[in-house]
């Protein structure tokens, strides 16, 4: 008899260690990540959209400003060649036309940080506003359950991180994303067989410095 109560009190010990360790695997589940419909979607007014759009627009012109200068330099090269027989003329136009694309690169680099970080404040503060309006929405339950002290700051750190995504890191990912497929296509354009040779050895080159970074 004495057994069979040993045997009572273990199995539900067990079973509670057992439910234990199901909560917390389920609690370690990670969240899935936001879709871009989600990420956007916080760009409520016109006033915002449009400054999003505006932002990305010139995040495309400072992107396209380096292949263009890399065109132009490439095909101005024979002119170079005739300063002997034509003087500093050619050099001078040269001169002028990358200090021009220069300027359109900082200008357009300039407002793709303005809009975008104008957009970035307005989309973070409607976010942190319907992150407090779904908190303060909760039952009394929850707030016994979760950290109350720890939300001010939960909003806040994912709030910095939301607005440097949707300014800083959205413009450099269009701007650098032109900038590469602009390069491809001037590659191409210029001489598809080089280009199709350097691409070829493009991954032995990244297996190179993989294996040397290690």
């Amino acid at each position: 008899m004495g057994d069979e109560k040993d045997v009572k009190v273990v199995e539900p010990a067990s079973t509670e260690k057992k439910d234990d360790a199901d909560k917390g695997k389920e609690e370690k589940a990670p969240q899935p990540l936001a879709t871009f419909g989600e990420i956007f979607s916080f760009a409520e007014s016109g006033r915002t959209k449009a400054y999003l759009a505006v932002g990305i627009f010139f995040a495309m012109i400072a992107g396209l400003a380096m292949p263009a200068s890399i065109f132009y330099f490439a095909r101005i090269m024979g002119d170079i060649s005739a300063i002997g027989e034509e003087g500093l003329g050619p050099i001078l136009d040269i001169i002028y036309a990358l200090m021009i694309l220069g300027v359109v690169s900082m200008v357009a680099e300039t407002l793709m940080s303005g809009f975008l970080e104008t957009a970035a404040t307005d989309m973070t503060l409607n976010l942190k506003r319907k992150w407090f309006q779904a908190v303060i929405r909760q039952d009394m339950a929850y707030f016994d359950l979760q950290d109350v002290s720890g939300t001010a700051t939960i909003i806040s750190t994912n709030g910095a991180k939301y607005k440097k995504g949707l300014s800083k890191k959205l413009g450099s990912g269009v701007q650098f994303g032109c900038t590469v497929l602009a390069g491809f296509g001037l590659a191409f354009y210029s001489s598809w067989r080089v280009t199709l040779a350097v691409l070829a050895v493009v991954p032995i080159m990244a297996a190179t410095t993989g294996w040397l970074m290690k």
